[in-house]
């Protein structure tokens, strides 16, 4: 049978405390036997019970560990069983030895009573001393008596000691248990609070991989429609420059053209400056075909001031 882990600590607690008041009763043990004077009988009932304190300490050491562990006591069960084979056997062998000794028993109490008249003549002696033996015990009796109520005491303070430490570690155990219950509340919390986290960022996830998709397509369309109109722009830039050039090409042909123009007109504006230039040499020096001209102009000059001056006198 396996126990809980928290019923295994609880019994190796209590067997914790057992283990420590077995340890204080074997000091006390010890210390009896050190200090008093004791019987052999009494010698041999404190070394067996010391004996015994330390076997049962062993057994709580073993099934403590095996319940930390394992959270079993098997080990417990097995003592158990190996203590019952045990005492079987001692009793079967008390049963034998009785049967054997019956029958010397039975001889030696003819002796015994042949021996008992003996002995009543030295009873008499032996109740004088009795009286001083009791005396004597009486005393020492009381000495014990004290002793035994300064252990009692001693014992009684250990108890209460042992008790406080095992209220102490009841309440540290119910401090344990709330703390792990006040755990066992906050992890599932966290848990439910993680995983509501996690399905509001898978919505949210999904959310922008749709918007994220959207976009992308937008701007795919937007880059598309980008792409065609610089191909236009360019193919309208490379025909505005084809026309350019065919435009400077007439524009050079025309300033060309207008230079031969400029230059012819210059030519005939120096030729006509030229010719009336040389015309009004001739002219003024009376050259050439101009000569005749003058004198007629003079004679019909002449001619007409001397009419003008007779209407003036008429």
């Amino acid at each position: 049978m396996q126990l809980s882990r928290t019923q295994s600590l609880r019994l190796a607690a209590v067997l914790e405390v057992f283990q420590n008041q077995l340890d204080l009763l074997t000091i006390s043990f010890k210390v009896e036997l050190d200090k008093s004077p004791h019987s052999p009988h009494e010698k041999v009932t404190l070394n067996k019970l010391i004996q015994d304190c330390h076997i049962l300490s062993d057994l709580m050491v073993t099934f403590r560990v095996e319940l930390e562990d394992k959270q079993t006591f098997n080990s417990l069960l097995k003592t158990i069983e190996d203590e019952e084979r045990r005492k079987q056997k001692l009793a079967e062998h008390i049963r034998r030895v009785t049967k054997a000794d019956f029958r010397e028993k039975q001889a030696f109490c003819t002796k015994l009573e042949e021996e008992f008249e003996n002995k009543c003549a030295i009873f008499e002696e032996l109740q004088e001393q009795l009286a001083l033996m009791e005396t004597h015990k009486k005393e020492e009796n009381e000495k014990n008596q004290m002793i035994k109520n300064d252990k009692e005491d001693k014992l009684q303070m250990l108890q209460k000691e042992a008790n406080d430490k095992n209220r102490m570690l009841e309440e540290q155990i119910q401090l344990m248990k709330e703390q792990m219950d006040m755990e066992r509340r906050t992890h599932k919390v966290s848990i439910e609070f993680l995983t509501n986290q996690q399905e509001e960022m898978k919505q949210r996830r999904d959310l922008w991989e749709e918007r994220t998709r959207t976009m992308r397509q937008k701007k795919s369309q937007q880059l598309n429609d980008v792409r065609c109109k610089i191909t236009l722009t360019l193919d309208k830039l490379m025909e505005k420059r084809r026309t350019f050039r065919v435009y400077e090409q007439v524009v050079m042909e025309d300033k060309e053209e207008q230079e031969k123009l400029r230059q012819e007109q210059e030519l005939i504006k120096a030729a006509t400056k030229i010719e009336a230039f040389w015309r009004g040499c001739m002219v003024r020096k009376g050259l050439g075909i101009y000569k005749k001209v003058e004198d007629d102009k003079k004679g019909k000059k002449k001619d007409g001031g001397k009419e003008g001056k007779k209407k003036k006198k008429r």
